[in-house]
């Protein structure tokens, strides 16, 4: 952690929610476990002001959880209280990553207004995020399509090993079903560590795909070479997945039903928006 130039009293920090696409590799053999394919999306998005205040205070969806993070982050080291408004938050339970970014947001801005530069990295180890998944971090640092290197031996979030331009005219449609939660907790944890075996063939394959179509699908806006490298993915993991797929796969379509359907479906448009570059923001409140 470095020291900054003074801070104001206030900032608005924005972080993007992020979608899990899959795994490449559930069975460990090398060394490293699970590895992840994720992107980073404009909707839906957690939004929080932190100022500065005489007692610690949080308002808004998930302000229960924001003030403990609020105390989490600042009781060593803060010069004074602080209060959280939430003013917008990706939906909890979701598999959009909600806990991930709401740590993330939180502390940065505290660190931020403590004067304070901290990675994402060391952000997510004082809120305990990452213990699988290195793709929350990466989308909350920097966006895009993103492939992490998957769980070592170190006690630290995966290294980042893709980051790539997501195509602006391409769209994701994501349904989400707010009558479920996901599993979360100690229940998440038991259930990936009750996972059967998962084959060296597969988790090879996998990575054959994603290497050889998936990433130059998008790096060459290929969405046919995407979407059926992503649907045979999704296709290889269900059965091992069917017990997680509320947490692992969340909102995100299930494209093992679609086959290529989702080449077929989500065709490109002309509007250019952000599409999978959003990132987090820090902006004076």
């Amino acid at each position: 952690m470095n020291q900054k130039s003074p801070s104001p009293a206030g900032v608005r920090v924005t972080a993007p929610a992020r979608l899990h696409l899959g795994f490449l590799d559930l069975n460990g053999s090398l060394g490293r476990r699970f590895g992840s394919i994720g992107l980073a999306v404009d909707k839906p998005e957690t939004r929080i002001l932190i100022t500065r205040t005489p007692d610690f205070s949080a308002a808004g969806p998930d302000s229960d959880r924001a003030l403990k993070l609020l105390q989490k982050y600042t009781v060593a080291r803060a010069t004074s209280a602080y209060s959280a408004v939430v003013e917008a938050a990706i939906p909890a339970h979701a598999g959009l990553g909600s806990g991930t970014q709401l740590a993330l947001a939180i502390g940065a801005g505290t660190a931020h207004l403590e004067g304070h530069a901290l990675t994402a990295y060391g952000l997510a180890q004082l809120g305990e995020r990452g213990a699988r998944s290195g793709i929350g971090l990466a989308a909350f640092t920097g966006g895009g399509f993103l492939v992490d290197g998957g769980k070592g031996e170190r006690d630290t979030a995966p290294p980042l090993t893709v980051r790539a331009e997501f195509p602006t005219d391409w769209r994701v449609l994501m349904i989400l079903d707010q009558t479920r939660a996901g599993v979360s907790g100690a229940a998440e944890t038991q259930a990936f560590t009750a996972l059967p075996p998962f084959s060296d063939t597969a988790a090879a394959h996998i990575c054959r795909l994603v290497l050889m179509k998936l990433i130059p699908g998008v790096k060459e806006a290929d969405l046919p070479a995407f979407g059926s490298a992503l649907s045979e993915i999704q296709e290889i993991v269900e059965d091992t997945l069917q017990m997680l797929k509320a947490v692992a796969l969340g909102p995100v379509p299930q494209l093992a039903g679609w086959r290529t359907a989702c080449a077929r479906w989500v065709q490109p448009v002309s509007a250019k928006v952000p599409g999978g570059q959003r990132v987090s923001r820090l902006s004076p409140a």
